[in-house]
């Protein structure tokens, strides 16, 4: 017996997202999608992050009060409109046959043609909507969101704070789960798992990339809350900026400030405990993700016990340790605590990259001696054993192109571990 065939429309209107093939219209309330009667096909419920907002940008954009003076991009929304219907269509019965309509609103000829069923030729019109031709014509939407991400270290967790203009929301990591967060993490880099979710403390991070395309660099980034199942940050991001400024954030608030006033440097096992929340999350996959350089692998890797922040401050003084005090300058670093031993120097341009940092008279911009450090930091990397990480002063997550001196209160770009050459 051949099975009966139902179909689910995608069909915008005011105060409606989607249509069943009885008629009956349906909005997206919290991102939902469902149908419960059988009379018109088997029951599902899914849920789309953003697909919510995205209709309510069709709604402010063709009935707001500007929608006669303001152009309408078309072209983006339908792109992103068929990402969402590629995803529904992932996760619909067999059953159904789910078809991409454009609204009446639309007079722009930009779809190819109307309907479109979501198969193999909703495919070709992603493909043609995202044709370079059709990309000249891209408009800055949707608006990319540049997230403030800070951190604090408590009782055997990490709180990360995550916000935007409109979103605010804290996460506990506990110590015990940031293998997951690393792991998250590492298949965002690797572009596995597109749909996978990080579960940790109280939360649901997904940070959905098939909206625009696989190639696109900006993904839709959601967090909700577990037990209520509320929804606490909705925006779209540049990926690469998101996991830079969650990766380095987190090792910034479990790589420093690990001893407090204790003396001496703590040794041994106790050492190695401090150490291990650190260890948890680091990985050359992503720091070659971020950097763009390194290892593209995390074989190999050494379990890191030391770490120090590169930056020119007060006369000779370069190199900061754990506590933020000063601890070498251009020919040694002093090890932290007995029996570590000091890191001997010779880099060439150290010491005259000091020099000019500490006159600051003008005769170079910041960002000239942002990138001249940047440079000798990785020579310094070269000399320095496994076991120690080296970080070059500040990132800030809000303003990611924007070079940052040194701030305690801000992550710090890691110095990529790189293969000693002879240039």
């Amino acid at each position: 017996m051949m099975e009966k065939k139902y179909a689910l429309y995608i069909s915008p209107d005011a105060d409606v997202v989607y249509q069943d093939s009885m008629g009956t219209c349906a909005s997206c309330e919290y991102d939902e999608i469902s149908r419960e009667y059988l009379s018109i096909g088997p029951p599902f419920k899914t849920v789309l992050p953003g697909i919510e907002a995205w209709h309510k940008r069709y709604e402010k954009g063709c009935f707001g009060p500007s929608a006669a003076y303001r152009p309408f991009d078309w072209r983006q929304w339908h792109l992103e409109g068929l990402g969402f219907a590629r995803e529904l269509r992932r996760q619909l019965p067999a059953s159904y046959t789910l078809i991409y309509c454009a609204p009446y609103e639309d007079w722009s000829g930009t779809l190819p043609y109307d309907p479109i069923v979501i198969d193999d030729e909703g495919m070709r019109v992603i493909d043609y909507l995202s044709s370079a031709d059709q990309a000249a014509q891209r408009t800055p939407t949707p608006p990319v969101e540049h997230l403030g991400i800070t951190g604090e270290q408590g009782e055997g967790q990490v709180i990360i704070r995550i916000g935007s203009h409109e979103w605010e929301v804290e996460i506990a990591i506990p110590h015990s789960e940031l293998k997951s967060v690393r792991d998250w993490l590492k298949g965002i880099a690797e572009g596995r798992d597109p749909h996978k979710p990080l579960c940790v403390g109280h939360h649901k991070l997904l940070l959905h990339r098939e909206i625009l395309g696989p190639e696109s660099p900006v993904g839709l980034l959601s967090v909700e809350e577990v037990e209520t199942n509320s929804l606490q940050l909705l925006a779209y991001v540049d990926t690469r900026v998101f996991v830079k400024g969650l990766y380095l954030t987190l090792l910034s608030q479990l790589g420093f400030f690990l001893y407090g006033i204790a003396e001496p440097y703590p040794t041994g096992e106790e050492r190695h405990r401090l150490w291990m929340p650190y260890n948890d999350v680091k990985s050359f996959v992503i720091e070659h993700y971020i950097t763009g350089e390194g290892p593209t692998t995390d074989e190999g890797m050494t379990f890191v016990d030391e770490t120090y922040v590169i930056y020119q401050d007060c006369q000779d003084c370069i190199f900061w340790d754990t506590e933020k005090c000063g601890t070498g300058n251009s020919e040694i670093i002093y090890g932290e605590g007995v029996g570590y031993e000091d890191h001997e120097l010779h880099v060439p341009g150290l010491e005259e990259w000091t020099d000019l940092c500490d006159r600051a008279d003008g005769t170079h911009t910041p960002e000239e001696l942002w990138t001249m450090g940047w440079r000798l930091s990785k020579e310094v990397r070269k000399q320095l054993p496994d076991r120690v990480d080296i970080f070059y002063q500040s990132y800030d997550p809000i303003l990611p192109f924007r070079h940052r001196f040194y701030n305690g209160e801000l992550p710090s770009l890691i110095v990529s571990r790189q293969e000693c050459h002879t240039d």
